[in-house]
């Protein structure tokens, strides 16, 4: 079991943490990239990035950012069965998701509703984080140590919330 963060965007027309929860997905944005499982299962992972990236570049017309949407959708590919996501809007917890059995990618942007329609699922339980979250700087998944964050923590709150 993996401990990834997860965020997400609180502006109107992207996605929310309640979106997420009521659509039983994880998810990240590039809803114009389209359906991405001809990539997919990643052969080559710096391949993958390289193709994302350019796509990216071409799709939203040189879209320069701190983020790479590389990265960003390789790490959500990695999400494994019992993983637990600590999905964010902005930089607050607002909530844990766990992964269910053979997760699989899924191109689903809602006939065009959805910004973040790349998705991984089934999620099997999720639980609102409604006190003392923890603090995140987290962009996209990334495993909880990336940014900082102790693990045992998730776990112990995991078992209470």
């Amino acid at each position: 079991m993996a401990i990834w963060w997860l965020a997400t965007s609180k502006n109107e027309g992207h996605c929310s943490y309640n979106e997420l929860k009521y659509r039983k997905v994880l998810a990240q944005g590039w809803a114009n990239l389209g359906d991405l499982s001809a990539l997919i299962p990643v052969k080559d992972e710096s391949k993958f990035r390289e193709i994302i990236n350019q796509l990216v570049g071409y799709v939203y017309d040189g879209w320069k950012d701190d983020r790479d949407p590389g990265r960003i959708i390789l790490n959500l590919l990695k999400f494994r069965e019992n993983d637990l996501v600590l999905c964010t809007e902005g930089q607050t917890v607002k909530g844990i998701a766990k992964v269910g059995s053979n997760p699989k990618y899924r191109y689903d942007n809602g006939n065009g509703l959805y910004e973040y329609a790349q998705t991984i699922s089934p999620i099997i339980d999720w639980k609102d984080w409604d006190t003392n979250p923890p603090p995140t700087k987290a962009m996209g998944p990334v495993g909880i140590n990336h940014y900082g964050g102790d693990e045992q923590v998730i776990l112990n709150a995991w078992g209470k919330l």
